[in-house]
């Protein structure tokens, strides 16, 4: 750092915004981070909170976020109890985080598009068929429509909790700190 600047000038403002900033309006203080770009704002992914999964390391949170992505994609489609599994461990690190269904299930809406495609996969699929509510339905289709939804909704969970308890800057300076 260079001491003849002043501190709101110096170059980590770059990452932490100019510093805290006090204002006082109506009497009270309010304390505000000017973020990556100078002006106050959160992205609406995250929600404040000193759980441990708040403390955790963003690279940590990361790796994890990889690790359990990856295991989730090797879950064979008749595996149910490996599903099971993974979204208890899921829905487990949600209570720690402490992050509502209300807050989670909103920002699950991204994953309509997939949800519309793998509902479609049993009306178009080919091999063998079965009958469900006078429907005829593709066996394949079935399958690969189950496989599609759980494995699309444990990963976008996943990283709704991961978005959730970090910052962007502290996401980026963690993926820098994993490279």
């Amino acid at each position: 750092r260079n001491p003849s600047l002043r501190p709101d000038r110096r170059a980590d403002h770059i990452w932490r915004g100019r510093g805290h900033r006090r204002r006082v309006r109506g009497g009270q203080k309010e304390e505000r981070d000017a973020g990556l770009s100078g002006t106050y704002h959160d992205h609406v992914l995250y929600r404040h909170g000193t759980t441990p999964v708040h403390r955790l390391p963003a690279q940590v949170k990361v790796v994890a976020l990889l690790v359990f992505v990856l295991a989730v994609v090797v879950i064979p489609p008749d595996a149910f109890w490996a599903y099971f599994l993974a979204a208890c461990l899921l829905v487990g690190v949600m209570i720690v985080a402490e992050l509502p269904a209300g807050f989670v299930a909103p920002r699950m809406l991204v994953e309509i598009p997939i949800l519309i495609f793998a509902l479609m996969l049993p009306f178009f699929g080919q091999g063998a068929t079965t009958q469900v509510l006078g429907l005829t339905l593709s066996v394949d289709g079935l399958w690969g429509a189950w496989t599609i939804l759980a494995k699309a909704t444990l990963g976008v969970a996943a990283s709704i909790v991961v978005s959730a308890t970090t910052t962007i800057p502290d996401m980026l300076r963690g993926l820098d700190r994993i490279r």
